[in-house]
């Protein structure tokens, strides 16, 4: 018996990321996320009733989000991602607010917190990669810094990542930013491509 089909009315985001896929949800098994994104993602909304006919195990791990320390595929954490931007989150202006509302609640964390509000903007920066590293296995990150501006090149497998979660992106690393202590942020995705991302920034460092 196959895979349950996406609903492409319900579910166009979703859709469109796992037909893109070499190899659907099995796709890239080396990539991983930690189990904080996912459930980050999935623990302010109830399971809607949508969901049910949804492939096992995007359903599985929205019934039982996985723990926040554990490893995830990259590919599920992803299609998880696309699941809740389209049932609660349906316009590109909505995604972003989305992610930048959660990633600011995940730096309040003690262990975020210890990366960006206590490191400050600079030192923040120049860790940046060893950072996303702690975060996500399998996508690579260099950033380029001039003052207070920079450029973030995000680098991964065909396919791996699709113009939604890049564009979510967006929002993640100016809240990112800001909570380092930055101030005036501007983070805007300048291109969203099968295999990479690339996002330019601008910012005032506020004195501490």
């Amino acid at each position: 018996m196959g895979p349950r089909p996406i609903d492409r009315q319900l579910f166009p985001a979703l859709a469109e990321y796992l037909e893109r896929l070499p190899d659907g949800l099995a796709s890239y098994p080396e990539a991983q996320a930690l189990g904080l994104l996912l459930k980050s993602a999935v623990a302010p909304h109830y399971f809607h009733p949508s969901w049910k006919g949804l492939p096992e195990e995007i359903v599985a791990v929205l019934r039982s989000p996985p723990l926040p320390t554990a490893w995830v595929s990259t590919v599920l954490t992803d299609a998880v991602f696309c699941v809740v931007a389209d049932t609660f989150f349906p316009t590109r202006e909505a995604v972003l607010k989305w992610n930048y509302d959660r990633t600011m609640r995940l730096t309040a964390l003690p262990m975020y917190a210890t990366l960006t509000r206590l490191a400050g903007v600079e030192r923040f920066l120049r860790t940046a990669a060893k950072v996303h590293a702690l975060f996500q296995r399998g996508t690579d990150v260099q950033l380029h810094v001039w003052g207070e501006e920079a450029e973030i090149m995000l680098t991964h497998p065909p396919f791996l990542h699709g113009e939604l979660n890049h564009l979510a992106n967006e929002a993640v690393f100016g809240a990112v930013l800001a909570s380092a202590g930055a101030a005036d942020v501007t983070m805007k995705m300048k291109h969203s491509k099968p295999e990479s991302a690339l996002y330019s920034a601008t910012w005032r460092t506020i004195k501490r």
